[in-house]
């Protein structure tokens, strides 16, 4: 089942991605652009509550003030977010790179599980009271980053 969704998944990356042609460079310029929004947005919250503090504004303005910040704030951490994951998933030639995909997408052919192959792709099994089993895979992370890079440019309508 992982390695048909790891076949999915680079199915869609690949259909989203066709058409265009992703600038590294750009897209590192864009998340540095980011990051410093981001930096200069949690100074300015800093900023607005010595403001309040010292009584140069009032308690409405500064509440007012800071909910726009920090909104501004955490819209640029989740941009940065998605943005990081893409080119964490994107090779040098603009292919997709991910272990998630490359790890189970080997084995959508398998026929029968071996030992190698629980041990390349399962991290651990957990056996709950009640019979309840919970399966920890690896490559977990990259599989997260490739959603959200999914989710990242559906957003931007890309």
């Amino acid at each position: 089942m992982q390695a048909l969704i790891a076949v999915e998944l680079s199915q869609l990356w690949e259909e989203q991605c066709q058409g265009r042609k992703k600038d590294i460079t750009a897209m590192r310029k864009k998340l540095a652009g980011l990051r410093e929004k981001h930096q200069r947005l949690s100074q300015q919250v800093s900023g607005l509550y010595e403001s309040f503090a010292l009584g140069e504004i009032s308690k409405v303005e500064y509440l007012t003030a800071k909910a726009a910040a920090a909104k501004q704030r955490d819209d640029a951490a989740v941009q940065i977010t998605e943005l990081e994951a893409s080119l964490e998933n994107m090779d040098t030639d603009g292919s997709l790179r991910n272990g998630f995909v490359s790890a189970f997408g080997k084995y959508q052919e398998v026929e029968e599980i071996t030992d190698e192959i629980v041990a390349d792709v399962l991290k651990e099994v957990h056996i709950h009271p009640g019979g309840r089993i919970e399966t920890v895979w690896n490559y977990r992370d990259e599989l997260k980053k490739l959603i959200l890079d999914l989710q990242g440019d559906h957003q931007d309508g890309e």
